[in-house]
């Protein structure tokens, strides 16, 4: 038999809302099945973006995110094949303005967990120095007026920015998606949880519960 791949058109929302993330170009799909092998990381099935062209789309959830201090609240799985461009692994934005904006993902080697809102008030919070091919559990939450950010469990920093009304059309999976598309991903995700409401209170229990699958610290 060839060694064929296989690609992601749908990541199905496990929540019961049906928020699915969803890419229609075959071209512009991650890849979940290389030369006939199952893409892993840390030996459990991933999806493999390409740093170039591939996202996962599901702008309706969106609106969920829009107004004044609302809640963004993400835990991942993510490793990052290449530190020499930004690699995002998700983002909320406007298709007609460049504010406002939420991403997390790779920034000069630090993991950075951004925010900004319809007046362009921003903040943003750094981790240390990470390293290629190797899984990330990441934790950022704002609420509007506090934001941080966790990696690996270890607090990565906090901030105390009052951002305020925020207004998205557009959530993707694997670019910073705005006015355009750019930094792409390169590297795979393997998780990816969204909440509309802060999480800190649950913040351990859940990166335990994450971590008793992925074994990443």
């Amino acid at each position: 038999f060839d060694q064929v791949d296989g690609f992601v058109e749908t990541w199905y929302d496990q929540s019961g809302n049906g928020r699915d993330a969803v890419q229609a170009t075959a071209a512009n799909q991650p890849k979940i099945v290389d030369a006939g092998s199952l893409v892993t990381s840390s030996g459990l099935a991933s999806i493999k973006f390409n740093g170039t062209d591939n996202t996962l789309i599901a702008d309706s959830v969106a609106s969920v995110f829009s107004g004044t201090d609302k809640v963004w609240s993400h835990f991942s799985v993510a490793e990052f094949n290449s530190f020499s461009a930004s690699s995002i692994v998700t983002s909320l934005g406007s298709s007609s303005d460049n504010s406002p904006l939420i991403y997390s993902g790779q920034i000069s080697s630090n993991y950075r967990f951004f925010v900004r809102d319809d007046a362009d008030i921003n903040t943003f919070i750094e981790s240390g120095t990470l390293s290629v091919n190797t899984p990330y559990l990441n934790h950022g939450t704002t609420n509007g007026a506090a934001q941080a950010q966790f990696v690996n469990s270890n607090a990565a920093g906090t901030s105390s920015t009052n951002t305020g009304a925020m207004t998205f059309n557009q959530f993707t999976l694997g670019a910073l998606r705005r006015i355009s598309t750019t930094s792409f991903h390169n590297g795979s995700i393997s998780e990816f949880i969204l909440y509309n409401s802060d999480q800190s209170a649950n913040r351990t229990a859940l990166e335990t519960n994450i971590n008793s699958e992925y074994s990443i610290f």
